[in-house]
C-alpha cells in the first residue's frame, strides 16, 4: 500500500501535463529554460507562431513575419515535435535574419494547449493566456496545394495592428493551411 501511495504521488507530481499555458515551462534554441508565465506578463500579447524550416509555406512566410515582428516585437517561435535541433534552427534564424525568441516543444505541450494544428500557425494570446487569434498568418495559402501570387489578406498583422490600438480583433480565427503537425 505504501509503494502504491509513493507511485501515485510520483505521477501527479512529475507526469501532470499543465492545464493552462502560463504554466508551461519550455527551452528555448539557446538552452534557456523559459516560463510562458514570466514571458506573457511582459506584453500585453504575444502571437505565438507554430513553424517549422522545412514547411515551404513557413519558408514564404519569413519576410511577412519579419516585417510584422519588426513593428510589434511580440512574435514567438514555436518548433513542436523532435524533428529539428537547436543547431538546425539556430541556422535557419541566421540566414533568415530571424531575432525572435525560439522554443522547442519536444512534448507538443504548447501544441495541444493552445490547440496548434499546423505549421505556420499563428496564435496570440492575451497576458492570462487566453487565445485572441487563432489561424494563417496570411492569405498566403487559401487551401490546401493553393498558393496565391498576390497577398490580399495580412491577418496576423491586423490582428496585432488592432490590438495595439485597444481594439478588438478584427478575426477572432482564420483557417491556417499548411504542414501538419504530428
Amino acid at each position: 500500500m505504501n509503494r502504491l501511495f509513493w507511485a501515485f504521488a510520483f505521477l501527479l507530481v512529475h507526469c501532470t501535463e499543465p492545464r493552462n499555458i502560463r504554466d508551461v515551462e519550455i527551452e528555448s534554441v539557446d538552452g534557456r529554460q523559459i516560463s510562458i508565465d514570466s514571458l506573457l506578463d511582459v506584453r500585453d500579447h504575444t502571437a505565438f507562431v507554430f513553424f517549422s524550416p522545412e514547411c515551404p509555406i513557413c519558408i514564404q512566410s519569413v519576410d511577412e513575419l519579419l516585417a510584422i515582428d519588426s513593428v510589434h516585437n511580440s512574435l514567438v517561435y514555436v518548433y513542436p515535435g523532435t524533428y529539428y535541433n537547436d543547431s538546425s534552427i539556430h541556422a535557419f534564424h541566421k540566414e533568415n535574419r530571424i531575432d525572435a525568441l525560439a522554443l522547442m516543444d519536444t512534448s507538443n505541450t504548447m501544441v495541444r494547449l493552445l490547440k496548434a494544428e499546423v505549421t505556420p500557425q499563428a496564435i496570440v494570446t492575451n497576458r492570462k493566456g487566453e487565445t485572441v487569434y487563432t489561424g494563417a498568418i496570411d492569405d498566403r495559402s487559401p487551401d490546401f496545394g493553393v498558393k496565391r501570387i498576390v497577398i490580399t489578406e495580412r491577418y496576423l498583422a491586423s490582428v496585432l495592428d488592432s490590438l495595439s490600438k485597444g481594439s478588438k480583433p478584427p478575426y477572432p480565427s482564420t483557417v491556417a493551411h499548411g504542414c501538419f503537425i504530428e
